[in-house]
């Protein structure tokens, strides 16, 4: 089953909002979502349970729980009794047991409930209320506890639906909603079966590109909302490209992601930072221009989109006129970066905080040295996907969880950004298939270049670095 989008039809109504809702609803009616075989981590328990139980025994526990229930539970009853089955009363005790219940991973207790839940709150205001949406979410939430995916869509679908009703929705809600389906059908490209992954693809692009289209209507077009959707189309751009240079295992044919759309929605966010007048933002723009211009010259061997070397060294004339000292440019520069970032950041001192070295023994305990403290980190998206960095989830999905193989590894980089020198240092399993294939994907990365170092001198960076992906 395929994914039809009639975006481009859809656009040219009159109203955009209504226009724009409609297309996302034939998104979400058409995305398919099929069953998943996914490994979910269901040991996250409620932490004021967690520190009751330390302090109680097992017989203490129990009897407590069946207290807690039975007088919830008598609550009800009462509340049904006096003021009939659906009294908006009701909706209190029920939000107090469906925590309680999924305190005790009872998930299907807990979905019975919130469908209770969203009856009477549906019956005393209407079936398209905004009310009842932190209930969907936590049935989305609960879908996930149940490895329920198909749920998941009818879920997205039906939240999509409630948008459609109104015209004077919040334009934060709906674009937070995008993220959230966004980040689903990323998460799904690579662990659905091989004949769905595709649809998942079309479907993220279509969501982006249409939550782009929105905010550049809602938003005023000096807005810095728009910098982090316009990044993401550009993220998009890039995971499909990188899609392509597998062989385009997944067929998603030359539109999937270019060079061009990448650095159009980079120099849009260049644009406006120069408008706003602020040298610092437009300096880090620059950086992120030059970043994905070095990005689509090593993905066009055949063709040159310019020189990212000189757009370096603008961005350091520009940080120098947003006041920014020499030593904090140095400092920046000299971090080695994988690129490109995650997301975009307006100052100098917040994109050095993602490019921060993190501590590694509490993820990689005793197995490793005393000397080895800190190293980057970089999670790939898929074994063969290893050179793409694995998008982050939002917090609704990130208890998703996929087994992990890692490979620490000792780099040099040189002042231009070339990897110069990798050599393993661990792995988990420790085999000789892992640590060869870190390697190879690492030769396959892009590093920022020092546009700082001396010219004339030869100067190389160190670097740990965490590599981790899915086998």
């Amino acid at each position: 089953m395929g994914v039809f989008f009639p975006a481009i039809e859809v656009v040219e109504m009159q109203n955009s909002r209504c226009q724009f809702v409609f297309a996302l609803t034939l998104v979400f009616l058409t995305a398919v979502l099929p069953s998943i075989v996914l490994a979910q981590d269901n040991n996250q328990s409620n932490s004021t349970s967690a520190e009751r139980q330390n302090n109680e025994s097992a017989v203490d526990v129990s009897n407590r729980i069946v207290a807690e229930i039975s007088s919830i539970q008598e609550e009800i009853n009462l509340a049904e009794s006096v003021n009939g089955p659906f009294d908006l009363g009701l909706l209190e005790p029920l939000q107090r047991m469906i925590s309680l219940q999924r305190s005790l991973d009872n998930y299907e207790e807990v979905d019975r409930l919130i469908d209770r839940y969203l009856q009477v709150n549906r019956i005393n205001r209407n079936l398209s209320s905004f009310h009842q949406l932190p209930a969907l979410v936590e049935q989305i939430s609960n879908d996930i506890n149940q490895e329920d995916w198909q749920s998941i869509n009818d879920r997205f679908q039906f939240i999509t639906w409630i948008f459609a009703q109104h015209s004077n929705f919040d334009t934060e809600d709906l674009l937070s909603l995008l993220d959230e389906f966004a980040s689903w059908n990323l998460t799904a490209v690579y662990i659905d079966s091989p004949e769905f992954r595709k649809d998942h693809f079309d479907a993220y692009r279509a969501v982006i590109e249409n939550a782009v289209e929105f905010a550049e209507r809602e938003y005023s077009s000096r807005s810095i909302s728009l910098v982090q959707w316009w990044y993401r189309a550009a993220l998009m751009e890039h995971r499909g490209m990188n899609i392509q240079r597998t062989g385009d295992e997944l067929r998603v044919g030359p539109g999937a992601g270019s060079p061009e759309g990448a650095l159009a929605s980079i120099r849009k966010i260049r644009g406006l930072m120069r408008e706003l007048g602020n040298s610092e933002a437009e300096g880090m723009a620059v950086v992120y221009e030059a970043d994905f211009l070095a990005l689509s010259n090593h993905y066009s061997r055949n063709r040159s989109y310019g020189s990212s070397d000189r757009l370096y060294r603008q961005a350091v004339d520009l940080f120098r006129e947003g006041g920014v000292s020499e030593e904090t440019i140095d400092v920046f520069f000299k971090q080695v970066a994988i690129i490109p970032l995650k997301k975009f950041h307006f100052t100098i001192e917040s994109a050095m905080q993602e490019q921060e070295p993190l501590a590694l023994r509490p993820i990689l305990g005793t197995e490793i040295g005393d000397d080895i403290q800190y190293g980057l980190e970089f999670t790939a998206w898929n074994e063969s996907l290893r050179f793409t960095r694995r998008p982050d989830r939002t917090s609704l999905f990130s208890g998703l969880s996929t087994q992990l193989h890692s490979v620490l590894l000792e780099l040099t980089i040189d002042k231009q950004g070339n990897l110069r020198n990798v050599s393993s240092l661990f792995s988990n399993p420790d085999n000789v298939r892992d640590r060869a294939f870190a390697r190879d994907a690492v030769e396959e990365l892009l590093f920022r270049p020092n546009p700082t170092a001396n010219r004339w001198r030869s100067e190389s960076r160190l670097a740990m670095l965490l590599y981790r992906y899915t086998p």
